[in-house]
C-alpha cells in the first residue's frame, strides 16, 4: 500500500502563511435592565392566602391602596402589599394592617436601612406604624405594621409577627421576579422644594385665601418609614394645605385639606393611574382625569395628583395644570 506524500526526494520546503492581523474586539455595553416590579406586582406571590391565614389571628384581605398611590414605589422597581382582618378585625395584638415591600437594595439610603434592621416604632396620631427590613441577596424586603395606640405611649414592635412574615417573604423571593429601578430620564421632576415655598408659587391663596397652613390636620404621616424613602429617592413628593381658621381673612375652613401628590418619573403608571376617573386632556397636551374633586395629568415623564378636600368648592384641574407649569419652569 502506498501512502500519498510519501515518494521518495527531500521534501519541498513548506512557506510559512503570512501572519494574519488579531482583531481587536470592541468591548460590547451591556444594556440597562428593563423596568421591573418586584414579584411581578403580583401581592399573592408576595404572601399566599395560605401563609396569611398560618401567619395572621383572623382571615385577611388585601387592602387596595388605589392605582396612583404605589406608583413611588413601582418607580424604584418595587411593590408594596398591605392586608388587614376581615370586618377590621385585628390581625393580632392590636394590629390594623400587615404591609410588606419589596425593592432593590440600592435605592434605600444607608440611615433607612439600618433603622428597618434594627426594628423601629413610630407613633403618627392616633397609630402605631412599626417597621423590620433586611437585604436579602440585593432585594431589600420589609414587613410593617399599623397598630391602634393612644398618642403618648410608647410601643415596641411585635417582633414574634414581624420576624414570622418576614422570614416567610424571604422564601417566596427565592424565586420571585427580582426588583429593576425605573432609570432616570429628561424631564423628571425635582423635589428639592419645601411645601411652603411650593404653595407661594402655585398660588394657593387663590383657593385657600391669604392664610394657610402647610401640613396635617392630625398627626404628620411624612415620618413614617416608607414616606420618607419615597421622599429621600426623588419619586413621591406630598404636600397638604389647610385654610388657618385662626386668621378672619382666610377662606371657610371647611374647604379642607387641599393635597398635592407629585410623582416624578411615575408616568409609567399613567394608563392605570387615569383609568380611575373621567378622562380628559388640559391645555398643554397633558393626559388627564377627572374624579370628583381629585385630578390626575401625566406628561410623558412624571405624573401629579390634586384634591381640593371633601366640603371644598373649585376646580381641581386649574390648579393641576399650575403644578405643570411650574416644574416646566423650574431648573
Amino acid at each position: 500500500m502506498v501512502l500519498a506524500g510519501c515518494a521518495g526526494g527531500a521534501a519541498a520546503p513548506v512557506e510559512s502563511a503570512p501572519p494574519v492581523a488579531s482583531a481587536t474586539t470592541a468591548p460590547t455595553a451591556t444594556p440597562p435592565a428593563e423596568h421591573t416590579i418586584a414579584f411581578g406586582g403580583d401581592c399573592d406571590a408576595v404572601l399566599r392566602k395560605d401563609q396569611r391565614t398560618s401567619l395572621f389571628a383572623v382571615e385577611s384581605t388585601r387592602l387596595d391602596a388605589g392605582p396612583w398611590r404605589d406608583v413611588g414605589n413601582g418607580t424604584l422597581g418595587g411593590v408594596e402589599c398591605t392586608w388587614r382582618g376581615v370586618d377590621w378585625q385585628s390581625l393580632g395584638a392590636n394590629i390594623a394592617t400587615m404591609s410588606v415591600l419589596s425593592l432593590p437594595t440600592s435605592v434605600i439610603p444607608l440611615a433607612l436601612r439600618a433603622e428597618a434592621e434594627a426594628g423601629t416604632c413610630i407613633q403618627i396620631y392616633d397609630g402605631v406604624s412599626c417597621t423590620l427590613g433586611a437585604d436579602v441577596g440585593g432585594v431589600w424586603l420589609v414587613a410593617q405594621t399599623t397598630e391602634w395606640a393612644e398618642e403618648g405611649i410608647d410601643a415596641l414592635p411585635p417582633a414574634p409577627l414581624l420576624r414570622s412574615v418576614l422570614d416567610t417573604v424571604t422564601a417566596n423571593a427565592a424565586a420571585a421576579i427580582r426588583p429593576v429601578p425605573l432609570p432616570r430620564a429628561a424631564g423628571w421632576w425635582s423635589t428639592e422644594i419645601s411645601c411652603d415655598d411650593l404653595g407661594r408659587r402655585l398660588g394657593l391663596a387663590d383657593f385657600l385665601g391669604p392664610a394657610y397652613v402647610s401640613g396635617w390636620w392630625e398627626g404628620d404621616r411624612s415620618q413614617g418609614w416608607t414616606w420618607r424613602l419615597l421622599e429621600s429617592t426623588g419619586v413621591a413628593r406630598t404636600c397638604s394645605w389647610f385654610p388657618d381658621s385662626t386668621d378672619p381673612a382666610s377662606a371657610d375652613a371647611t374647604y379642607g385639606l387641599t393635597t398635592l401628590q407629585l410623582s416624578p418619573g411615575g408616568a409609567w403608571a399613567a394608563d392605570a393611574a387615569l383609568a380611575a376617573g373621567e378622562r380628559t386632556s388640559l391645555a398643554g397636551g397633558l393626559s388627564a382625569a377627572v374624579d370628583g374633586k381629585s385630578a390626575l395629568a401625566a406628561d410623558g415623564v412624571n405624573l401629579a395628583r390634586v384634591s381640593i378636600g371633601d366640603s371644598g368648592t373649585g376646580d381641581p384641574t386649574m390648579l393641576l395644570l399650575r403644578v405643570f407649569a411650574e416644574f416646566a419652569t423650574s431648573p
